[in-house]
């Protein structure tokens, strides 16, 4: 396996240059937070209480400052003012001296509108032996964490007094002289017209110009901002003390380029203090061109108590400025002016585990050392967070690997996409080869019955198919010889073409053996129609000559009913001497006796009239006559018979008295009814009589009709069977003279046994080669349009080599061997 390797080595670095360095000098015997001289006072913690009342004031207090917020300063004014001492207050324009002006307005002459930066306080101004002026750095506020503050001379008290008068009396813009009520204030009502200004270097017009005019000798500058960056400007041979709060990086790096001399302190901050050559000053926390800063040209004594807290601080531990110095020289922690926030130590010895590095070459790999490696890597490079003159560096060597964004060469993906259209190919022949025996199967035992011969002969075909598959399976493209290539897409071609032709005679076979099947089950078809007919026919044929012999006897029992019938008839319905003179007619002329005489047979029907009404109204005369045998009218010769006294009671039916014509009245009504009851019943016997001649022929004919119809029907029976059997000997005949068969339902069938959307083509198979070889080791990979040969084991370096060449390629390790 090809693996990475460990090793060391050491460089000397004790001739490097550092630029632009703090170094650490350290000193623990110098000065703290707080500073007290005589005149010059630091602190932390400052109360207003206990510096006011230590002024011991007797008449007088003048104040001026920007804001007062401290509440400890307003209680002691107050209590000051209560005292009936006397005070004025010069203040700014500001919402923070609210509460304060509040406090100590209608007890205090209080002024405002004069921006400010520190404080001036002076006591007892007017008394010579008591007078007292402190310049202080901030405003009048609680919880500063740094003040300092210096007291003035007797003549600078004088000269800041009159600046004080000059800015309460001329430049203020309002005043409260009553508890809480502001007014404007004129500054024609000075007391004075005019006030001598020898300080006027507090003012913000002449202030900046004095100071920039006293750096530019030597002089030595602490932590004044404005005037930091006015020595930025330029160059300088100012000595710089600063906070390392202040270090800003850039624009302590332009600092750095005007003057070779700055100090860093480790303290909260510093006094804004000038000492120059010719001139000294102290300055508040802040400073504003805009403002009154109250500012102290220093004098001698002040200057001393300045140089005695400088002196003191410079005893202290600082981080002193090296613009260029060699690594060796250096024995201390250092910082780097471009990074203040980094402390970096210094060591002798130093030992450091570089990163695995990966070789950018395989030569670089086998040829150069660690050592060559890493330089060329910039690895060693001195480095400015590592300080140590000797460096002991432990690095693990690994060869290129192959990078993991790394793309298999197309070379591989053409040999691989040829490689799988082969096996595509073959594994479709496969499938070919298995649908058309699959397709055999499908067929039915029926169809199969006409394709044994061809069946069998397809077995051998089959084995010599199967054996070209799996030979054609283990072909491997990459491996094959030019020759090789050649025969084996002659072979694939060759099989292609002979599984579409035993598709295609598989196909032919099964059409032409479904055509056979369908002509089979036709004939056998028409053969049983015909044997159908046949016996249909003949069956006909017998029923008719079993009609035929039955008829007889039944038209012979027919005649004889219609004799005895008529006889009966006869008897029964007709007169004797019409009985007489038909009674021996024959069948035939009883026949027509009955067709023409139907509708005309009372003339020959024998009526029994009925002698009811007359026996009925001959007993309803005699009763009449017993009656009225009074009435005169019954007097004479009176009618015996029935049509007699029917004529009588008529004409007498109105002339007789009412009585009696009632009588005659319903005797004639009785009679009239027993005559229509008689008439009644005579002609329901002729319709009875004719209903049943009528009957006996209806009855006679039916049956012989019966057995017409009969007849006929049997008659066109046997002849339709015969035509049919006669039609069905002929398609039988015309279907056995059809007996040739050929493919013509190709493409059904095809469709059929292989699907719907399978086409049988024997398109030739053909292969695009790559134009390169396949690697004999390793793999081929591409990364930004440059080529790789990965490999793994050394035994394979000299051949891949080779390769590589061959290829254009590089040579790299796979990642798995690390």
């Amino acid at each position: 396996m090809i693996t990475s390797y460990d090793t060391e080595f050491t460089i000397n670095y004790g001739e490097e240059y550092l630029n632009n360095i703090f170094v650490y000098q350290d000193d623990e015997s110098g000065l703290c937070e707080n500073f007290d001289d005589d005149g010059f006072h630091i602190c932390t913690e400052f109360s207003w209480t206990t510096y006011l009342n230590s002024l011991e004031i007797n008449k007088s207090l003048l104040l001026s400052t920007s804001s007062i917020t401290s509440d400890d300063a307003i209680r002691s004014l107050q209590e000051l003012a209560d005292n009936n001492i006397q005070i004025f207050l010069l203040l700014d324009d500001s919402d923070a001296n609210r509460e304060a002006i509040e406090a100590l307005s209608g007890r205090c002459c209080i002024r405002i509108g004069v921006a400010q930066q520190g404080a001036l306080i002076i006591a007892d101004h007017q008394q010579e032996e008591f007078k007292q002026g402190v310049i202080f750095s901030n405003d009048i506020v609680d919880n500063s964490d740094f003040f300092y503050h210096i007291e003035l001379e007797e003549k600078q008290i004088d000269d800041y007094y009159r600046l004080f008068c000059y800015l309460f009396w001329t430049k203020s813009t309002s005043e409260y002289l009553i508890q809480g009520k502001k007014q404007s204030c004129s500054n024609g009502d000075s007391p004075v017209n005019y006030i001598d200004l020898p300080h006027q270097h507090v003012l913000s017009e002449s202030l900046f110009s004095k100071l920039n005019t006293a750096i530019t000798h030597q002089s030595s500058v602490c932590s004044n901002e404005f005037l930091l960056e006015q020595l930025s400007q330029s160059k300088t041979t100012t000595n710089v003390l600063m906070t390392l709060g202040q270090s800003s990086k850039q624009p302590l790096l332009n600092l750095i380029n005007a003057t070779d001399h700055i100090q860093l302190f480790e303290k909260k901050a510093l006094p804004q203090v000038i000492l120059s050559k010719n001139e000294a000053w102290l300055l508040p926390t802040t400073s504003d061109v805009n403002s009154v800063n109250w500012a102290l040209k220093l004098t001698e004594n002040q200057r001393c108590s300045i140089e005695n807290y400088q002196n003191e601080l410079l005893s202290t531990c600082y981080w002193n400025l090296n613009k260029r110095v060699k690594l060796k020289s250096i024995s201390s922690t250092v910082l780097f002016a471009n990074q203040m926030e980094l402390e970096v130590n210094y060591e002798d010895e130093m030992y450091i585990s570089l990163n695995n590095t990966e070789c950018k070459s395989f030569d670089d790999f086998e040829n150069k050392s660690a050592h060559m490696i890493a330089e060329e890597l910039n690895f060693t490079k001195f480095n400015d967070r590592n300080l140590a003159k000797k460096i002991h560096y432990s690095i693990t060597i690994s060869p290129p690997y192959l990078a993991s964004n790394a793309k298999e060469d197309p070379l591989h993906q053409h040999w691989l996409a040829l490689q799988q259209h082969w096996n595509d190919e073959v594994e479709r022949l496969e499938r070919k080869q298995f649908q058309i025996e699959k397709s055999k199967d499908t067929v039915s035992d029926n169809v199969k019955r006409f394709m044994s011969n061809f069946l069998t002969g397809q077995l051998n075909k089959k084995r010599t198919q199967t054996r070209e598959l799996d030979k054609l399976k283990t072909v491997t493209l990459s491996k094959l010889s030019l020759q090789a290539r050649s025969k084996a897409e002659k072979d694939i071609n060759e099989l292609i073409l002979s599984l579409s032709l035993s598709m295609d005679k598989v196909v032919e076979a099964t059409d032409i053996a479904e055509q056979e099947l369908k002509w089979d089950r036709e004939n056998s078809r028409l053969t049983q129609i015909l044997d159908s007919s046949t016996k249909n026919s003949a069956q006909a044929e017998r029923e008719l000559e079993q009609f035929k012999l039955k008829s007889v006897d039944e038209t012979k029992e027919n005649n004889i009913e219609l004799s005895n019938n008529w006889q009966h008839w006869l008897v029964e319905f007709c007169k004797t001497d019409f009985v007489n003179k038909v009674a021996e007619y024959p069948l035939k002329r009883i026949n027509e006796f009955g067709a023409e005489n139907t509708n005309n047979l009372k003339a020959y029907l024998h009526v029994q009239f009925n002698d009811m009404p007359n026996e009925q109204l001959i007993m309803g005369w005699n009763a009449l006559i017993d009656t009225y045998k009074q009435n005169p009218i019954l007097e004479k010769e009176l009618p015996q018979t029935a049509d007699d006294i029917r004529v009588w009671l008529n004409s007498h039916a109105k002339s007789t008295t009412k009585k009696l014509k009632q009588t005659i009245k319903n005797l004639i009504d009785a009679d009239v009814k027993n005559n229509k009851q008689v008439l009644t019943e005579e002609r329901k016997r002729v319709e009875f009589a004719t209903v049943a001649f009528k009957q006996m022929f209806s009855a006679y004919e039916q049956k012989v009709n019966g057995l017409n119809r009969e007849h006929k029907s049997l008659m066109n029976n046997v002849e339709q069977l015969n035509n049919k059997k006669n039609k069905d000997l002929s398609d039988l005949d015309k279907h056995s003279t059809n007996k040739i068969f050929k493919t013509k339902n190709k493409d059904s069938v095809l469709a059929k046994l292989f699907g719907k959307n399978v086409m049988n083509t024997n398109t030739s198979f053909v292969l695009n080669w790559p134009s390169e070889e396949l690697p004999c080791v390793g793999n081929l990979y591409t990364c930004k349009n440059n080529r790789f040969l990965a490999i793994r084991y050394k035994a394979d370096i000299e051949l891949a080599r080779q390769e590589a060449a061959r290829l254009h390629a590089d040579l790299v390790v796979e990642r798995s061997s690390k």
